[in-house]
């Protein structure tokens, strides 16, 4: 679970510039086993200027993938989340998705294998003024979530929460509206 509570924190110091877009369902169809291209140790890297937002930007995360697990190893220890516990792989086609959280709220990712790395592209935008008709065209449903105004009466975040569409999805990701700078997961030979 840690894990997803993790990449759901990093997200969240994205949230600045980033407008969320979550899924109540899964992408395609599940997987009982993480692909074999994707198994091993690699140190994450946030993107963009992510990683000067977190605590400790000189700390390293290293991610060690399983075929049924995710281990991560950070400054905070170790911790496991098993496949279907809040992480789950699927495929449309030959791409693959990772996805974290529970229904209705599943933050993907779209699965890139750039030689020995893996590079995690996100479903939020970098948009912040994308609205619903900019995510129609991609999603069964969209769903508007205005959060909860701030102390001083401002509007909270915008949020969308949509339903996927397997034949529109890559379209999605092939567009202007979803975050252009992946999370890479680089591969690393263990801890350091």
């Amino acid at each position: 679970m840690k894990i997803a509570y993790l990449l759901s924190g990093l997200l969240l110091l994205a949230l600045a510039s980033c407008t969320p877009v979550t899924t109540t369902n899964l992408p395609g169809e599940k997987l009982d086993k993480i692909p074999k291209n994707l198994l091993g140790t690699f140190e994450l890297q946030y993107p963009g200027d992510l990683a000067e937002l977190t605590s400790d930007p000189a700390a390293k995360t290293y991610v060690t993938i399983k075929s049924d697990r995710i281990l991560m190893t950070d400054q905070n220890g170790d911790s496991e989340t098993m496949l279907g516990d809040s992480l789950y792989f699927s495929k449309i086609g030959k791409q693959v998705y990772l996805s974290m959280g529970e229904r209705p709220d599943f933050t993907v990712f779209k699965v890139v294998k750039k030689g020995k790395d893996i590079q995690l592209f996100c479903l939020y935008s970098d948009n912040a003024e994308i609205g619903s008709s900019e995510l129609s065209p991609f999603f069964s449903t969209v769903t508007e979530i205005q959060g909860e105004p701030d102390e001083n009466g401002e509007p909270g975040m915008t949020s969308y929460r949509v339903t996927v569409d397997d034949k529109k999805l890559a379209s999605y990701f092939e567009s202007e509206i979803p975050m252009a700078d992946p999370f890479i997961l680089k591969k690393s030979s263990g801890k350091k």
